[in-house]
């Protein structure tokens, strides 16, 4: 009988401890949701990918995208990786003061910043030699060799820590910046980050925001940009009337109460006029290309060599960058084929990016819609990623399926959860 009693008695000590656990414990509050997309995000998102697919015309493009939003799309970006490869190595873009700008150059942008990065190039080399040829000191020797390692970087995309403001100093808290310029020369000391000298190329609808940019290139970046070269290809009145253009000079400075700022040097100085260029030279030095450290161990002597670019040249730059985009040549028909196919895109390509937002879309709006009618129910990251997977794998095997059907098969892999 021992044994039964021994049972009776164990029973209600063990009922009793697992009662008293739970009311020892508050209970856990749930999850809160996956956070959506902002309408901004998905329109910037959306934007990018028909840039990136050639669908759209490229053109300038203004996104109203706070700091957050502006993450959350860098994150949805990274997501798909074609996209990812076109915002990184091939698009250009701005990101300041909550404003994301797509910048969308022309041929004759393209072509004229071209033949002045092969001007200024050239003119590196020869002042260089010029330094060398003299061999006054050794400061001039050093120069010459510090100017054969600056290389060009072309429009590499800037990461700059700013402020919110121009009333703010540089004691307040960052902001991020981001900025793609035309070109820029850079030093391996500073790496591509800290280009010394960029330049910028705008049109006359761009002339004012050309200022505020060189500022933000050299107060953003605390002087480690030292100069900033801009172009303004100003739009004739009539259709095919050549344009004026101007070219302005910015450098970094120090105001009377020994704070940073940015200096103009020349501004809006014409190098062409009517049609024809204009008297004159555009003037740079040799500091406007080494950084600060490396400037600092040279004597002002070398620093101050002249860099130049004759007006008449930069006008002959600008005239032959518009001939270029005025006569597109016409296309030569192959001499062996007369009739052309493009090659049948895989499963994986036919799952295009516009098929690829719609998708996410879908997701968002499901899981929005499931948290409003049950707001203790709780995402399973883990869980939803390995049900997304599986039903992209199968839109996959099957591109031709209705989209309608895309959107309720990502409806139902959310509620099954």
């Amino acid at each position: 009988m021992s044994p039964a009693v021994s049972r009776v008695n164990t029973s209600p000590s063990l009922a009793s401890s697992d009662l008293t656990v739970p009311s020892a414990l508050p209970p856990s509050p749930p999850l809160s949701p996956k956070p959506t997309s902002s309408r901004a995000v998905l329109r910037a998102q959306h934007h990018l990918r028909q840039l990136e697919r050639g669908v759209i015309d490229r053109r300038d493009c203004t996104f109203y995208l706070s700091q957050q939003e502006f993450a959350d799309l860098e994150r949805r970006i990274e997501a798909v990786p074609r996209l990812q490869q076109y915002w990184t190595h091939k698009l250009r873009y701005d990101y300041d003061a909550g404003v994301l700008t797509l910048r969308m150059p022309d041929a004759i942008h393209e072509v004229f910043i071209k033949r002045v990065e092969a001007a200024l190039q050239a003119s590196l080399i020869a002042t260089a030699e010029r330094l060398e040829a003299s061999d006054t000191n050794e400061s001039a020797t050093a120069a010459a060799a510090e100017l054969r390692r600056v290389f060009l970087s072309g429009n590499t995309t800037l990461n700059l820590e700013g402020v919110e403001s121009s009333s703010q100093d540089s004691d307040s808290t960052p902001a991020i910046i981001r900025r793609s310029p035309d070109a820029s020369f850079c030093h391996p000391s500073s790496g591509t980050n800290a280009p010394p000298l960029v330049v910028e190329v705008s049109y006359s609808q761009q002339k004012k925001a050309l200022g505020y940019m060189a500022d933000s290139y050299i107060v953003d970046s605390r002087h480690a940009i030292r100069c900033v070269l801009g172009f303004d290809l100003g739009y004739g009145k009539k259709i095919g009337e050549q344009r004026e253009a101007s070219v302005s000079v910015w450098r970094a400075g120090v105001d009377g109460e020994g704070v940073g700022i940015c200096r103009a040097v020349v501004e809006g100085e014409l190098f062409r006029e009517h049609g024809e260029s204009v008297d004159g030279m555009l003037e740079l030095t040799v500091a406007d290309f080494l950084p600060p450290a490396v400037a600092a161990e040279l004597s002002e002597s070398a620093l101050k060599e002249p860099i130049t670019i004759g007006f008449a040249d930069l006008a002959v730059f600008l005239t032959e960058a518009e001939t270029t985009k005025a006569v597109p040549p016409a296309p030569v028909p192959s001499a062996g084929s007369t009739r052309f196919r493009k090659r049948k895109r895989t499963p994986s390509e036919e799952l295009s990016d516009t098929r690829e937002e719609s998708f996410t879309r879908a997701e968002d709006d499901a899981l929005a819609m499931r948290q409003k009618e049950d707001p203790e129910w709780v995402e399973r990251d883990c869980g939803l990623q390995r049900k997304v997977s599986k039903r992209r794998a199968r839109r996959k095997m099957d591109s031709n399926e209705d989209p309608a059907v895309a959107v309720a098969g990502a409806e139902v892999a959310i509620s099954r959860r």
